[in-house]
């Protein structure tokens, strides 16, 4: 099963997102933080990494841009590939190439998220653990 993590400093935002897991029946695995240096600490560990990583770009303390910068630093060393798919609420086309440039970012949408996107990336993701399994 793919496990997901999202990253936002936004309560509303996990609230929407979970209402949106549990109706679809998607991600059943997904965990939510409020803080990426919280996350950063957590993936420092290697214990339980997730999937994939749904991720703001607007946060205050750490924003998703330098989130990225440290996250690049740590990626070498997972057993397993973790892929990030930003979610934001900036339409700016400089924060859309600076995340595109790594090559872990998966994909940037805009919010709020829609129900067609939440499930082609739970297909794409369900059907790696199939494969693998």
């Amino acid at each position: 099963m793919s496990k997901l993590l999202m990253i936002d400093d936004n309560p509303l935002e996990h609230f929407i997102m979970q209402k949106m897991l549990n109706r679809y029946d998607l991600f059943k695995d997904a965990v939510h933080y409020y803080d990426g240096r919280e996350v950063l600490r957590l993936l420092k560990k290697q214990n339980d990494l997730p999937d994939l990583i749904f991720l703001d770009l607007n946060m205050p303390c750490l924003s998703g841009l330098d989130f990225l910068k440290q996250f690049d630093t740590l990626y070498p060393s997972f057993k397993n590939p973790i892929s990030i798919y930003i979610f934001s609420s900036s339409a700016n086309y400089t924060d859309r190439s600076r995340t595109m440039a790594y090559p872990f970012v998966k994909g940037f949408y805009a919010k709020p998220m829609k129900r067609e996107q939440l499930e082609l990336l739970y297909m794409v993701y369900r059907n790696i653990d199939l494969i693998a399994g």
